[in-house]
């Protein structure tokens, strides 16, 4: 399979990621949310989760016409 610049990248950061993280999917969460907030906090960014209901993820922008339920 042809794989470009891109892709080999993603693939390689994501496997020094949990390599990380110890192979632990839920340290791998934890590491990547840390991530973000210092992004957000470099960036002055207002980063802002959705509430899972029913197990969908319900958007939290106004904006946002599609429905979860």
């Amino acid at each position: 399979m042809t794989e470009s610049a891109l892709l080999k990248e993603k693939y390689e950061t994501q496997k020094r990621l949990d390599e990380g993280a110890n192979h632990n999917l839920k340290q791998y969460f934890k590491n990547a949310h840390h991530n973000v907030e210092e992004l957000a906090k470099k960036f002055r960014l207002d980063i802002r989760y959705g509430n899972i209901k029913g197990g969908f993820l319900t958007p939290v922008h106004e904006e946002s016409t599609t429905t979860t339920e």
